[in-house]
């Protein structure tokens, strides 16, 4: 049982790792279609961002 509750808690260091890099790749994507001169769209995805940031806040 004990090790069961280790065994879950490996896993979700691994999914935790695993949602990280799959974030990197997604920050990596973004910067990569930005320096492609995407960047119009980038600042409109920031500011949507920002936007939905402080509708929660309010």
């Amino acid at each position: 049982c004990a090790r069961e509750r280790e065994c879950a808690r490996e896993s979700e260091r691994v999914c935790a790792r695993e949602r990280e890099s799959a974030r990197e790749r997604e920050r990596a994507r973004v910067r990569e279609s930005a320096s492609a001169g995407d960047r119009e769209s980038e600042g409109e995805r920031v500011r949507t961002r920002e936007r939905e940031r402080e509708g929660e806040r309010a």
